[in-house]
């Protein structure tokens, strides 16, 4: 009697199956089309799809954890975080929900929190190569780099070929000025993926700290030939990195590239005749400059660079007048405008050069606000709270 009841029991044991909830074929389609959009950055669509999911399911993980990305994505960290939180209650036994709490949490900066999320991924899946990495980012942010270089190894243990770990990296050691090691990380990144703009844009940095600018021009002209000519992004980089080291034929040789292809791109010409001026080629960059079109967001930049033009020229007194208009088209510039007038018009003839001097190098940070300004508001008309 016994020996058949343990039977049946073993019966009814090995005959149950689990109730899983299937997805509906159009709730899976919107899933699967608001993943796409996300990869596409095209937020505001995806959105729209994860959101048609939630109105039907609202406990459904993946339509939580979709919109919670797109509000990542967005910088929207807050909201994020509300998204995420929603899913880690449905199953508090998925890793990815804490996952993502905790890479939102690291970025409004509550690292002690975000510290709790990661730690509480590894105790669900030890093996989570992502969790590791975030922790290794909120260790190195705290400045704690042995112990984040422990948890950045453990992440490549899991997972060599996984490139943010190699990238932080090399920032502990960078931040260290253990340059040696932490380019040799860089190294092994252009290793797995010789694509990768950023690691030579770091590497090149690197040198030229060092003051070696041959090797940091030879890093970033050798990325040139090893990125493909359409990735106009990495270009872009490239040549803005190349500005800002002074490596003035190189930022030439990049912005080139994006114009063979994209030729009425107008900030890249600015960028192309900024380095046009860095190298001296004064001529070449003053008739750019005449032939570029106007309007309120280029306006500014191609002031500064006529008035940079006539400063190498040694004509200061127009370059003041180039750099007053470059004042003129940045409205939040008012009270510099105000100071830049009482100079000017008080300076005697051997003065100019002296006013030139101290307007020509903080109107390139200024400039670089205003730019700076122009693509928040750019984000927030593409994203209306």
């Amino acid at each position: 009697m016994i020996l058949s009841c343990g039977v049946l029991k073993m019966n009814r044991v090995s005959t149950w199956k689990p109730a899983i909830k299937r997805l509906e074929s159009g709730e899976r389609e919107r899933l699967k089309m608001g993943k796409s959009l996300l990869r596409k950055k095209q937020y505001d669509e995806a959105l729209l799809e994860f959101n048609a999911v939630l109105a039907k399911n609202p406990a459904s993980i993946n339509g939580l954890l979709g919109a919670g990305l797109v509000c990542l994505k967005r910088g929207q960290f807050a909201d994020s975080l509300i998204r995420f939180r929603q899913a880690k209650e449905i199953d508090p036994l998925q890793p990815k929900p804490y996952l993502l709490e905790g890479i939102a949490l690291r970025r409004l900066g509550h690292l002690e929190e975000s510290e709790r999320a990661f730690n509480a991924v590894l105790a669900l899946d030890p093996r989570s190569h992502r969790a590791l990495t975030g922790l290794g980012e909120v260790a190195l942010n705290q400045k704690r780099y042995g112990e984040a270089l422990g948890h950045l190894r453990g992440a490549l243990r899991y997972n060599p070929q996984w490139l943010p770990p190699r990238f932080l990296i090399a920032k502990a050691n960078a931040e260290q000025e253990k340059f040696d090691e932490a380019i040799q990380e860089l190294q092994a990144i252009l290793a797995i993926d010789a694509g990768q703009s950023r690691a030579y844009i770091q590497m090149a940095r690197l040198h030229a700290k060092a003051s070696q600018h041959e090797k940091a021009a030879d890093i970033l002209a050798s990325a040139l030939t090893k990125i493909p000519a359409d990735h106009l992004v990495a270009h872009l980089k490239i040549g803005l990195a190349a500005n800002e080291m002074k490596l003035y034929p190189i930022a030439e040789s990049a912005f080139r590239a994006i114009l063979a292809l994209q030729p009425n791109r107008q900030i890249v010409q600015l960028h192309w005749i900024e380095a046009l001026v860095g190298g001296g080629q004064l001529d070449a960059a003053e008739e750019a400059l005449k032939k570029l079109p106007l309007n309120k967001q280029t306006g500014a930049l191609a002031h500064k660079l006529l008035g940079d033009v006539y400063y190498q020229r040694g004509h200061f007194r127009i370059a003041v007048e180039e750099y007053r208009a470059t004042v003129l088209s940045v409205p939040a510039l008012a009270e510099q405008l105000s100071a830049l007038v009482d100079e000017t018009d008080e300076a005697a003839d051997e003065d100019w050069e002296g006013v030139a001097d101290s307007y020509q190098p903080s109107l390139t940070h200024v400039v670089s606000d205003q730019t700076e300004r122009l693509r928040e508001t750019r984000a927030r008309r593409r994203d209306p709270r």
